[in-house]
């Protein structure tokens, strides 16, 4: 059976969303190992005050956790690819199939994954779309990420099925993950999606 990850952002020892995590992580090995016990990330702690990056990898029980300093990774342009086959419902160590994907970017910094019709996520992280003063994203992600479920429980974005044909009716985008909290300044004018 694939490893699994979680991956969460340290800032001045604090990690806002842990409980997020924990909950996902949880929930993950309950899915594919049964009653297995109930896992704390609590213990996790960072070096020092920097913006780290922990990468806890796990199975039925943590395998590793390793902390590094984060650099964002500026996202400015994506490409439209379609596969109707993948599946990422949880968050497995092996990308495999989405790196194939990732490496048909042709030029973009990463891509939008379309899948039946349906806008999914980038190789990466949930994608947000805002229009008229409101931020919607995706009904049916790849992976509901942590950082998605916290923003819907908050109102700040609502979900709804997007198709890829409706992409030009938004104003802008914004990628978010555990990573990449809401911030409007990392957002792009909807014309950085480049279709072909």
């Amino acid at each position: 059976m694939s490893l699994f990850l979680e991956t969460i952002r340290f800032e001045n020892y604090q990690a806002p969303l842990l409980a997020w995590h924990e909950q996902r992580l949880n929930e993950t090995i309950r899915a594919h190992y049964g009653n297995a016990g109930y896992i704390s990330l609590a213990k996790l702690h960072p070096p020092d005050g920097r913006l780290y990056k922990c990468r806890v990898t796990y199975s039925s029980r943590i395998e590793k956790a390793e902390f590094t300093l984060y650099e964002e990774r500026r996202i400015e342009s994506l490409r439209l690819v379609f596969c109707d086959s993948i599946r990422y419902n949880y968050k497995y160590a092996d990308r495999g199939e989405l790196d194939r994907l990732y490496d048909e970017r042709r030029g973009c910094d990463d891509v939008l994954i379309v899948r039946q019709g349906l806008v999914t996520d980038t190789s990466f992280a949930n994608i947000l779309f805002y229009k008229e003063g409101r931020w919607f994203t995706p009904a049916q992600p790849l992976l509901a990420g942590v950082q998605r479920a916290f923003l819907i429980s908050l109102g700040k974005i609502i979900p709804m099925p997007i198709s890829w044909r409706e992409i030009k009716q938004f104003q802008r985008f914004m990628l978010i993950n555990a990573m990449l909290p809401f911030d409007f300044s990392r957002s792009q004018g909807i014309d950085r999606i480049e279709f072909s």
